[in-house]
């Protein structure tokens, strides 16, 4: 994930995340205003776990550059690469990290929980206050594996896909995403 912030985070705001429509979460990756942090949670079954990474000042995403993002949890270690620099937690209790989202977002529907980019969910709705607020800025090339990817491979990834190709405008809105991908 390329990302280039139009300005600091707010309590805590989403690159993006699965969940659904009452609050529950099955992954997201985040950033906050407090103590350069980014943050990986994820949910298997009943239990919730997130990985706080505290990054150095240099290294935390800011306006003024785009930003390469990757995560990799290979149980029980969860690994953050910024940059190319990596920051290496061993403390996950989730054993896997699977899709059980099986609830609409709106009741009645046929269609499931969404991946949400650049946004999270609280209580039906996508939102711009409360738990997450929505990430203000530009993304690039968002990719989710499913399997956890080696050192040398997301280094590929990063080498090999310029930032920012063609820079696309995105806004989100409560209730709405509005722009094109």
């Amino acid at each position: 994930l390329w990302v280039k912030p139009d300005a600091p985070p707010g309590t805590e705001d989403m690159f993006f995340m699965k969940g659904d429509r009452s609050g529950d979460v099955n992954y997201y990756l985040s950033w906050k205003n407090v103590d350069n942090r980014i943050t990986w949670a994820m949910k298997d079954g009943g239990t919730f776990d997130w990985v706080d990474f505290r990054l150095p000042a240099a290294e935390f995403p800011d306006n003024t550059k785009w930003s390469h993002i990757a995560i990799v949890f290979d149980r029980p270690t969860v690994t953050l690469y910024v940059n190319g620099n990596s920051y290496v937690s061993t403390d996950s209790a989730v054993a896997v990290v699977h899709n059980t989202m099986d609830r609409d977002l709106v009741p009645g529907d046929s269609v499931e929980d969404p991946l949400l980019i650049g946004a999270g969910l609280n209580n039906e709705s996508i939102v711009s206050s409360g738990f997450s607020t929505p990430f203000s800025g530009l993304m690039d090339d968002l990719a989710i594996y499913d399997r956890a990817l080696t050192a040398a491979e997301v280094a590929t990834i990063r080498t090999s896909q310029p930032a920012a190709a063609a820079a696309t405008s995105l806004t989100v809105a409560e209730n709405s995403i509005v722009g094109t991908v």
